[in-house]
């Protein structure tokens, strides 16, 4: 993991406050790819559950069918297993990916990292867990909160300005910045 912030105190602590705002396409493409690679984790994680449910009984109607699986206990052990593996895999993907790293994988292969009102990355747990659930805010507005970050000139959604966070890129612009910010430092110390 990059340490972004600098040893000493100041406004050159925050490389990350000087990188523009990521695009509404690559974000909206980083959000694509986190999904396709949630779906693989959960479908791995929870095929072996799917494949140990109990049969679903098929003789009758589906009416049938559904209140005889209302009165399965085993089948909804399994059903509420599922359930609860996808909630806890989507909260520490999230969390790990914004809190710990600084960036999700589909956010990674993109270039972009999260960071916070001051520049810092990783945002760290607590903030990521607000990021969070601004986010499922945006998506319950009907995908308005998202919308925002076309309308904006800033570029932030509903769960950045919620959070205090934005999305940068990050791959060229920071490295280069990283480098005269580090040879800078460096030389300030001698």
């Amino acid at each position: 993991m990059v340490d972004l912030q600098e040893a000493d105190s100041g406004e050159e602590n925050f490389p990350c406050r000087d990188l523009p705002s990521a695009g509404v396409r690559r974000r909206l493409i980083a959000t694509l790819a986190d999904m396709v690679i949630f779906v693989g984790l959960s479908a791995a994680l929870c095929l072996p559950l799917i494949r140990a449910m109990p049969d679903l009984p098929m003789d009758g109607t589906a009416i049938d069918a559904m209140s005889s699986l209302a009165e399965d206990t085993s089948w909804l052990s399994h059903v509420a297993g599922i359930g609860g593996l996808w909630v806890a895999l989507w909260w520490c993907y999230f969390l790990v990916g914004w809190g710990l790293m600084g960036c999700t994988p589909g956010k990674w292969l993109l270039g972009l990292r999260v960071v916070d009102h001051q520049g810092r990355c990783p945002i760290g747990a607590s903030r990521a867990a607000m990021r969070l659930l601004a986010y499922m805010a945006s998506s319950v507005t009907l995908i308005g909160g998202h919308l925002m970050a076309v309308l904006r000139g800033d570029r932030l959604a509903l769960h950045d300005v919620l959070a205090g966070t934005r999305v940068v890129r990050w791959k060229r612009k920071a490295q280069r910045s990283l480098g005269s910010k580090d040879s800078r430092v460096k030389e300030s110390k001698r």
